[in-house]
């Protein structure tokens, strides 16, 4: 059982590519577009900040909340990245490291919000919520 949120895989999987969009922003032309800059590391950090505040919450309903807002920054993550290709400011193959990491993401945050809305879940948070 995880007793921080860093002990989560999820969370692991998010924190790598929130360091892989850091590592591909800081050069490049893509450090001069301060607007797709600035989105695209609010997304990938939105990951797993969400993640980190949902764990703290007190009933798997809440936590559930949070993981959904994850798994909505995670497409628009991959949305931005798409967006940097085509603007020319990254080849394809300078994305591909995220684009996998994205394709471990998904997967293990939709198992986690299927979780979450488990009858399991919900008596491991004690009872404090109902099934969402």
């Amino acid at each position: 059982m995880a007793k921080t949120h860093q002990d989560l895989m999820v969370w692991q999987i998010a924190d790598e590519l929130r360091r892989e969009v850091y590592r591909l922003t800081d050069y490049g032309p893509v450090s001069n577009d301060h607007r797709l800059r600035s989105q695209l590391r609010q997304a990938a950090g939105g990951i797993a900040t969400n993640i980190a505040e949902g764990f703290r919450r007190f009933s798997s309903r809440e936590f559930l909340q949070f993981v959904r807002y994850a798994y909505a920054s995670a497409g628009e993550t991959a949305e931005w990245l798409a967006d940097g290709v085509v603007r020319g400011h990254w080849r394809a193959d300078e994305v591909e490291p995220a684009r996998r990491i994205l394709a471990r993401l998904d997967p293990a945050l939709l198992r986690l919000i299927r979780y979450l809305r488990s009858p399991a879940a919900f008596e491991r948070s004690g009872g404090k919520n109902r099934k969402a």
